[in-house]
């Protein structure tokens, strides 16, 4: 589904589109407008002229009698050259209104009508003069004195009127029908043209915008970068210096320990600045899982008490946590809580300055368990109590003491307690009083009290022959030196293709392989060492930083028994190694392959 964003990015060229199409329409309506306006134009020409050719029927027709008349009364030639030439022209107005009365069927059937009467006006006039001639004066002058040319006479006129009263209702019509053709035709030019307009305004203000969004991620971009590129930096310092204390401790068991200690806390720091980048991409493509069931917020919020209250007060804080005996169930993901109220605590102990003091408090309101994180540090202006929970969000770049952050922690974890049906608000004094951050969720409709849960017993994992698969040669030896303390049996390989003639000759019971390998990579191998009799009873473990849930499902489809991000938890490797039966007996093939590393277990 298109995201709003997309929607935005789109909306200059759908305007493009719109425009175009307007103008065109408009183009085309006003063509069948103009064509029609030129149509009845042609029609309202037809009309004026057989008004003009029916008043110049009805002159020629009176003209033809009075000439019959006068010859007939003077005998006079000139009299009779004039009957001749107005019959004439009563014949050639009917030709011309036959052709201007044609798209009428009514006043074609009129016309007809009035030929036959104008037809036997002239016959009669005809006759007489040939009866004149004939020297019958007298029969002629009695067709006159019975009026039957009178009664023609007023039939022509008759007609003749009804088709001009048909003519100059045609000429209303069409008079009225012109001038609703014209507003059309000047609406469908000039408001396709004003749309258009408009239109092209809009494209250029949302192009200019486009361009200052850009501008502004590309700014961001770089910013984050920096920020990034400052943060990972952070952590690499102390580490290099702790691998020299090592280095030159000389056996001083107190400094390597004080070394030790400081870099598994800035591997972890390094580590939760992945994870957080990789979880807020996550959640924001909707594609987070969360492991939910019946979960002790209490239990929970003790354990990260007991985590961060040692960093809290090596930091010069103040650190108190209110957690009530009776348990507060929720139905939620412990992984992912305990992400984020662990995100909350670091946020206030990043905030707050030496002698600063942070509460964490845990109560029941109104059908809700209510984490209350408080500080006593830096404080938030009133207009950033919700920008904070932006992503990349900062306050005070400049506050005289940071511990650094991408500005993903509150975002995350305000997103997380949406997921779980929960919410949380943050609220401020102002600068420099301190703030707190309260967490709601919804309590379990059934609860029931938990079982405190006990510390698993570290239990030594028996020896295992392990087979390491990984094209980083100092992440494989230094695994594989990990676990030869363990007393495992290990033994290395750096392509896929080394990796399965390893696996074949030593029948490794675990391997731990990596995806992203040369020449062949880890689902391959995989699968080629499940298509082996032998290999259907190898735990293949996939170790490897692709960490999306498409990738665990890909290396599911592959044939691995477990997928393990790296760096992977020791714990969870323990885990799986004590999962498999006793080490078998060594064949011919448990000879080291090349290159590879080996200890007895």
């Amino acid at each position: 589904m298109p995201t709003p964003a997309n929607l935005r990015r789109q909306l200059p060229f759908w305007a493009f589109v719109l425009t175009l199409a307007l103008l065109v329409g408009g183009a085309i309506l006003g063509y069948l407008n103009a064509h029609d306006l030129l149509t009845n134009e042609q029609l309202v020409g037809h009309s004026d002229d057989a008004i003009v050719d029916l008043t110049r029927l009805l002159s020629a027709v009176r003209d033809a009698e009075r000439s019959q008349r006068g010859y007939l009364l003077t005998d006079s030639q000139g009299q009779l050259t004039r009957y001749h030439e107005a019959a004439g022209r009563v014949r050639t107005e009917l030709a011309a209104l036959r052709q201007e009365v044609r798209s009428s069927a009514l006043q074609g059937s009129r016309l007809a009508t009035l030929q036959r009467a104008v037809a036997q006006k002239l016959s009669q006039l005809a006759w007489m003069i040939s009866l004149q001639q004939a020297g019958d004066r007298a029969a002629a002058v009695a067709i006159v004195d019975a009026g039957s040319g009178k009664r023609l006479m007023d039939e022509i006129g008759s007609q003749i009127a009804r088709m001009r009263t048909a003519e100059y209702a045609f000429l209303a019509r069409r008079a009225a029908d012109s001038q609703r053709r014209t507003r059309a035709t000047v609406v469908a030019i000039v408001a396709p043209t004003l749309i258009g307009a408009a239109l092209l305004g809009l494209m250029f203000f949302l192009g200019n915008r486009r361009i200052v969004e850009l501008n502004e991620a590309d700014r961001q971009k770089d910013e984050f970068l920096a920020l990034l590129a400052h943060e990972l930096r952070g952590p690499l310092a102390p580490l290099r210096n702790g691998l020299a204390l090592v280095q030159q401790s000389d056996g001083a068991r107190e400094l390597r320990h004080r070394a030790c200690a400081l870099m598994e806390r800035q591997l972890e720091q390094l580590i939760r600045l992945v994870n957080d980048l990789l979880d807020a991409s996550r959640v924001a493509q909707g594609k987070i899982e969360l492991r939910r069931g019946p979960t002790e917020l209490g239990a929970l919020l003790r354990d990260v008490v007991e985590t961060e209250r040692p960093l809290a007060e090596a930091a010069g804080l103040s650190f108190r946590a209110t957690v009530p005996a009776e348990p507060l169930v929720v139905d939620g993901d412990p992984v992912r809580l305990t992400q984020v109220f662990r995100n909350l605590v670091h946020n206030a102990r990043k905030y707050t300055e030496p002698g600063g003091h942070i509460e964490v408090a845990l109560v029941a309101e109104r059908g809700q368990a209510v984490v209350r994180v408080t500080d006593t540090g830096l404080g938030i202006p009133a207009a950033k109590l919700e920008a904070i929970f932006e992503m990349f969000a900062q306050i005070e770049a400049g506050r005289p003491r940071s511990q650094g952050g991408l500005g993903i922690g509150l975002a995350l974890a305000r997103r997380l307690l949406a997921l779980h049906g929960g919410s949380i608000q943050a609220c401020s004094d102002g600068p420099g009083r301190g703030s707190e951050f309260v967490a709601r969720l919804p309590l379990a409709a059934q609860v029931r009290v938990l079982e405190a849960a006990r510390p698993p017993e570290q239990v030594a994992a028996p020896a295992r022959r392990v087979l390491i698969v990984d094209d980083n040669i100092d992440s494989a030896t230094s695994l594989a030196a990990l676990l030869q303390l363990a007393h495992h049996e290990t033994y290395t390989a750096h392509d896929g293709n080394e990796g399965l003639r390893a696996a074949e000759r030593l029948l490794p019971d675990v391997i731990l392989l990596d995806i992203q390998l040369p020449e062949l990579d880890g689902y391959e191998v995989c699968r080629r060492i499940r298509q082996q009799p032998w290999g259907r009873r190898v735990t293949l473990v996939a170790i490897t930083g692709l960490g999306q849930p498409a990738d665990r499902e890909r290396s599911r489809e592959a044939g691995f028994d477990a997928h393990l991000v790296k760096p992977p938890d020791h714990a969870e490797l323990t885990r799986l190694l004590m999962a498999r039966p006793a080490l078998r007996e060594r064949g011919p093939g448990g000879a080291a392959v090349d290159g590879a590393s080996a200890a007895a277990g």
